[in-house]
């Protein structure tokens, strides 16, 4: 069983209108794969037995781009995306299902590096976290996130 995800991200800037920067139809989308993260606290008590306190799950989205030539689609990520990642006022949302669940998300890591050690080319690796908890892990492949 075979299962990929579709990611798009929802932007609404300070100031304009609210758009959308579909990245599965990017040329060179290596990688959109969640990771969930489970978050608790866990407590001692006197009598030395264990509570823990559960919090939800921590959802990271983790995304690879090799673009071997400049590309509109390079211009779109760069000078849409990480733009407004950068814009502390502005909201960046998240679907990895063609559009059906969006999740506000922040930029957390981005890197870039070249291809192969070549002079040609550019490989971004950019991690996205959801701002809220989630409740519930979706099963891989079930089509939700």
């Amino acid at each position: 069983m075979g299962h990929s995800y579709s990611p798009i991200f929802r932007v609404t800037p300070l100031a304009g209108a609210q758009y959308t920067v579909d990245a599965s139809a990017f040329s060179y989308l290596n990688v959109a794969q969640p990771l969930y993260e489970w978050l608790a606290t866990q407590n001692q008590f006197i009598d030395k037995s264990v509570g823990v306190t559960p919090f939800g799950y921590r959802c990271r989205v983790e995304m690879m781009m090799t673009f071997f030539t400049p590309s509109a689609n390079d211009t779109t990520f760069s000078e849409q995306l990480l733009t407004e990642a950068a814009e502390p006022l502005a909201t960046i949302e998240l679907s990895l299902d063609s559009g059906t669940t969006y999740r506000e998300v922040t930029l957390e890591s981005f890197e870039q590096k070249a291809v192969a050690d070549k002079n040609i080319g550019v490989i971004y690796v950019s991690t996205w976290a959801c701002k809220d908890l989630l409740n519930h892990k979706p099963a891989v492949g079930s089509g939700s996130w």
